[in-house]
């Protein structure tokens, strides 16, 4: 994809396992089954409108959401904000979006970082281990060890040791 993007002619787009059409992008939804997003988008009952459509979202409870009915319950990164600042009010809104945006990247996995942590403060400390998305182990590795470095801020001979 990356060479025919470059502006190489002879070089075919990947094909879609199901239906053989050329796509610009194929996933594997199952390990090896390669396919386009129209083969493998399931539709859903969205929660918000009750009718199956495709989904593009999942609201804090894990339930489907199609396009025309976002979770409007609340900002979950307002809320997240608002909930680490009152605990220590040395940090910022901007500290704790830093390290939130250091954690995951896409939106998708910030909301549901912040639904898990105000669900579940013990999450950024000692119930780190039984997160239910990985993102929160990145952010509470070093909240739970104060004092101990990351092996990236040390220095590389401290790093091997």
């Amino acid at each position: 994809m990356a060479l025919h993007e470059a502006g190489a002619q002879n070089v075919a787009l990947p094909r879609c396992g199901e239906c053989g059409r050329a796509c610009r992008y194929v996933g594997s939804s199952t390990g090896g089954r390669w396919g386009c997003s129209p083969c493998f988008d399931k539709p859903a009952v969205c929660a918000g409108c009750h009718e199956e459509r495709r989904v593009v979202s999942r609201d804090r409870h894990g339930e489907p959401r199609c396009a025309n009915c976002p979770d409007t319950e609340g900002d979950p990164l307002q809320e997240l904000t608002e909930l680490v600042t009152s605990l220590d009010p040395a940090l910022n809104d901007d500290v704790v979006l830093a390290a939130l945006g250091r954690a995951t990247v896409r939106p998708t996995g910030q909301r549901r970082l912040a639904w898990a942590v105000v669900a579940r403060l013990a999450l950024l400390t000692s119930a780190g281990y039984e997160a239910p998305t990985p993102a929160v182990l990145r952010s509470s590795t070093n909240s739970s060890r104060p004092g101990r470095p990351r092996s990236s801020d040390r220095p590389a001979h401290a790093a091997r040791e």
